[in-house]
């Protein structure tokens, strides 16, 4: 058979086998392996369509061929929506690293604060020149907050043109439960100021591009400190209980910790107590549970 771990960190296991024939004879050889976790997957998508990179006026009209973004001031404020077709990211991962690359098509200095969003769509339609196409459309709670620098150079398009993570937003918009792998997803830029960026319209090698980094949703990791394996206790001995358990994306999760025993039972959660456990014949056997089975 065929075992998938799902990783943090590097772990080293020592796998045994036996063998034993009919007339009772046993053999059996081990071995230590390390297993690694895997590394990052990333993707990028450019917007590749006229009607993928969109402006709405204040007035709700929107704009679907314009040579370049406004990011957002064009003679007033104004709405940008940007949208990638084809994103092959499954379900049930972690981002951990995002942005939107773009190129400068106009030089600005001015100070900007602009808004990142999402659509919360399981898949964005691309924009319609239909009044209020951007505005109207749901967005992700997550948002991210940018103040770019200054755009001094035309065409640079290089660490002042990327936003800055926007991770959060991202992994919202993959934890829908109808997203797909291959389905699109729209960010929209909403705030203050003005930088001027390459639109499909105006150049489409220099039009905006996602950039996604992320890697399968690990499993927490659970350690019992206390008692020690293979620990020797008497009857009504009190035995004092401690472990860990931490998530990659929930942190600390040692309060949520269920300890178990095969004499009582269920003993408490997170950090409990001392506990009385009666001697019984067998070894006492206990587990932490989310994890791995550490102690038997």
């Amino acid at each position: 058979s065929q075992t998938k771990p799902r990783l943090a960190s590097a772990i080293s296991a020592f796998i045994s086998a036996t063998i034993t024939d009919t007339d009772g004879l046993t053999a059996t050889d081990a071995a230590s392996i390390t297993v690694n976790p895997s590394a990052p997957v990333t993707i990028e998508v450019r917007v590749a369509a006229s009607s993928d990179d969109a402006e709405e006026k204040q007035t709700g009209r929107v704009s679907l061929t314009s040579s370049d973004l406004e990011l957002v001031f064009d003679k007033e404020i104004q709405i940008v929506g940007i949208r990638f077709n084809g994103v092959a990211i499954p379900q049930d991962v972690n981002i951990i690293n995002a942005y939107v690359q773009f190129q400068v098509d106009e030089t600005h200095s001015e100070a900007t604060a602009l808004t990142i969003r999402g659509e919360a769509n399981d898949n964005a339609p691309t924009f319609v020149n239909s009044t209020n196409n951007i505005r109207n459309r749901a967005m992700t709670m997550a948002s991210v907050s940018w103040a770019p620098e200054p755009w001094a150079t035309r065409g640079e398009a290089g660490p002042d043109q990327q936003t800055p993570d926007i991770a959060s937003v991202i992994q919202e918009i993959m934890d829908r439960p109808g997203w797909v792998s291959g389905n699109s997803l729209a960010i929209i830029v909403t705030g203050t100021g003005e930088r001027g960026a390459e639109a499909y319209d105006g150049d489409a090698a220099g039009a905006p591009l996602l950039h996604v980094e992320y890697v399968a949703d690990q499993p927490p990791v659970t350690t019992i400190g206390a008692p020690l394996d293979g620990a020797t206790f008497t009857t009504e001995d009190l035995i004092t209980f401690s472990g860990s358990a931490t998530d990659q994306e929930d942190g600390d999760v040692t309060a949520s910790l269920s300890w178990v025993s095969n004499i009582d039972g269920p003993l408490g959660s997170g950090v409990i107590p001392q506990h009385e456990m009666l001697a019984r014949q067998g070894a006492l056997e206990f587990a932490l549970l989310p994890g791995f089975l550490t102690n038997r």
